[in-house]
């Protein structure tokens, strides 16, 4: 039986990164320059880009369908992102510079990838927090990046 039309507000993003042990805490599902896995043993230099994993981008492009394999012309966010990354200790930032937000190759439509150098001024350490923006919504203090 039909029921009643139901209006659902739904967000422009709600943005989220994996984590390497999938509970969305701690470090970060997060690639270096180099394209080997960020860890506390194998951080990233600051002035390299790093390429952060999440979801909740928003909609992308027209025509590609959530569970779709992306492949060809990649599909990119059509919300601005802004990564920033801990400075020091008391609620100081640094913007890096996004190179790229949208698909990843070859993988499932939904997946965000975002290429980001890190800035010089960042925090070094095995757990240096950072905010990842997508449009107005964020993620704060859940992630972490290795960072040397």
């Amino acid at each position: 039986m039909r029921s009643d039309p139901v209006t659902v507000p739904v967000l422009a993003s709600r943005p989220g990164i994996f984590s390497v042990d999938s509970t969305g805490q701690g470090q970060g599902a997060i690639l270096n320059e180099d394209g080997t896995v960020n860890s506390p043993s194998n951080p990233a230099l600051r002035g390299s880009i790093i390429t952060i994993f999440g979801t909740g981008g928003g909609e992308a492009a027209a025509g590609v369908v959530d569970g779709e394999i992306v492949s060809g012309v990649l599909p990119r966010t059509s919300l601005p992102v802004s990564v920033f990354f801990a400075r020091g200790l008391y609620e100081e930032w640094a913007q890096g510079e996004v190179q790229y937000a949208g698909g990843s190759p070859g993988s499932v439509a939904g997946l965000l990838q975002v290429n980001v150098r890190v800035p010089a001024n960042a925090a070094a350490g095995e757990m240096v927090p950072f905010a990842f923006i997508v449009g107005s919504h964020w993620t704060l203090y859940q992630i972490t990046v290795a960072v040397r």
